[in-house]
């Protein structure tokens, strides 16, 4: 991104957008860390673990979501009906 001004002003502006959701900090964190895994980020999923311990999440979430599953006790439908509630207000 540091070579792309535009990239990176697009992944500024989605991340202050998704903010503004109804989803909860830990709520958006889950997203952000099940995309993480499906896209095999060795970068983004220790980061956005820090993350998700910082907004709250348990340490039963925490590790769910480093194996891959939503940390709801559930699967990943169960983080599409989050994003498709999370749709700014």
């Amino acid at each position: 991104m540091a070579n792309a001004p535009a990239l990176l002003a697009t992944y500024s502006f989605g991340w202050e957008v998704f903010d503004e959701t109804s989803l909860s900090p830990v709520e958006r964190q889950i997203v952000y860390q099940t995309a993480n895994f499906e896209n095999e980020c060795n970068y983004c999923v220790p980061w956005h673990t820090l993350l998700v311990k910082q907004a709250g999440a348990d340490t039963e979430t925490v590790e769910a979501l480093r194996r891959g599953s939503c940390g709801f006790r559930g699967d990943l439908a169960r983080c599409s009906d989050l994003i498709a509630r999370g749709i700014p207000r």
